[in-house]
């Protein structure tokens, strides 16, 4: 049997252990209407998992709007805040997860996503679940952003492992790209409320944590 020890999973945040994204759409939609464009949530789905300066600077290009990407963030930053604050229900957990963190705990494991740091910290103490994670890493902390493999990269260097010794879970074609250039083994979760996401480059392709648990402990008990 495999020493799980040897073995760490990183999970994305937003869709995979908090479902933000249908709250983040809405949001995101908003502001761009405040502007004069309108946009659907399919338009949003090919940014699920990039940093926000990315969108934003995509998204003010397309539409030609004669603004700052910062001017996005900051805004999208308060209305989060808004909801962190004033919203008791806000950030739901993704159904099953907490009960596939519960059985995972022999396994070190860290965040890796494209929000801020702070703002990770603050959504997964919220949520309750983060004593689960002994690292954190952020987009905002390299220089390329997902489907770039950077910020898995500095997420195993800070866990101590290599990256072939790495699960990653994810919800994005963009995070499922980063997480297989960055040479580590990739679940693709189907979560609905991240859009219709191609994951079809992940290892293993799941609809539920359940399903996600089962694959998991059998690739941790396959000799090497």
């Amino acid at each position: 049997m495999k020493d799980k020890k040897k073995y760490c999973i990183i999970y994305d945040m937003d869709g995979i252990l908090i479902d933000t994204e249908p709250q983040y759409l809405k949001i995101g939609i908003s502001l761009l209407k405040d502007e004069g464009v309108e946009i659907t949530g399919q338009d949003f789905e090919k940014y699920v998992g990039t940093s926000s300066i990315q969108m934003w600077d995509e998204l003010i290009s397309v539409y030609n709007l004669n603004l700052k990407p910062e001017y996005f963030i900051e805004k999208s930053r308060k209305l989060v805040n808004d909801l962190l604050e004033l919203n008791h229900s806000f950030p739901p957990l993704v159904p099953g997860i907490l009960e596939f963190l519960n059985k995972f705990t022999q396994i070190p494991s860290g965040v890796a996503s494209s929000t801020s740091l702070p703002l990770i910290k603050r959504c997964l103490e919220k949520a309750g679940i983060i004593d689960h994670f002994s690292s954190f890493t952020s987009g905002h902390e390299v220089k390329k952003s997902k489907p770039a493999p950077d910020v898995f990269l500095l997420a195993s260097e800070r866990l101590g492992y290599s990256p072939d010794r790495c699960f990653v879970i994810e919800d994005s074609r963009n995070g499922t790209l980063a997480a297989k250039e960055a040479g580590m083994h990739c679940i693709g979760l189907q979560n609905s409320n991240s859009g219709n996401q191609d994951l079809s480059l992940a290892n293993k392709v799941v609809h539920n944590y359940q399903e996600a648990y089962e694959y998991l402990s059998l690739q941790l008990t396959i000799d090497n």
